[in-house]
């Protein structure tokens, strides 16, 4: 997995010849778990957050308290103050969160970061693979903030992981000029 991180950051904005399945996963894979690992204070805090909120009466009560929820039961007011003074509550017994609010910057620039790389070494396999290099363009549209473009592009990017998932296409010849 080192061998692939190397190669794809040295290669990171290499769009020509191909990448193999093993080299491919095994970039994808090691970034992704170097985003966690970054990221990975945050979510614990989160969890121990979420485990808090649902041991509280006054939140338990204020969410599930009138039954069924419906939009028209919510009241966002009543919901908003009560979120508001258990967050102060849960502050006030676990301090402040540099360590996880660091963590989180660090893996939102190492997500930035490895994007390029991400792209090239795709296009790669893509070609490695067979496929049109163009099905590169829906997880990268799949970025844009615009609602059913967004959705569209998550659904085609499965269509993209499949793709990516297919065994080395031979190269064909290259077909003689026509004299």
């Amino acid at each position: 997995m080192i061998k692939a991180l190397k190669e794809g950051f040295l290669h990171y904005a290499d769009f020509s010849g191909r990448t193999a399945r093993a080299g491919f996963w095994n970039f994808v894979v090691g970034t992704h778990l170097l985003i966690l690992l970054c990221m990975l204070p945050a979510l614990l805090e989160f969890f121990r957050f979420y485990d808090f909120l649902l041991h509280d009466v006054r939140f338990v009560e204020l969410i599930f308290g009138g039954g069924m929820v419906t939009p028209e039961s919510l009241d966002v007011e009543a919901m908003g103050s009560v979120l508001q003074e258990l967050a102060g509550e849960y502050m006030a017994a676990h301090g402040p969160f540099y360590t996880e609010l660091v963590g989180m910057v660090l893996g939102g620039v190492l997500a930035l970061v490895v994007l390029l790389p991400t792209v090239a070494i795709t296009v790669r396999r893509l070609r490695d693979a067979g496929c049109s290099v163009m099905w590169v363009l829906p997880p990268v549209l799949s970025l844009l903030p615009v609602p059913y473009v967004s959705t569209l592009a998550m659904l085609l990017s499965l269509v993209t992981l499949v793709m990516c998932c297919l065994p080395t296409r031979e190269q064909l010849p290259a077909v003689p000029p026509v004299q």
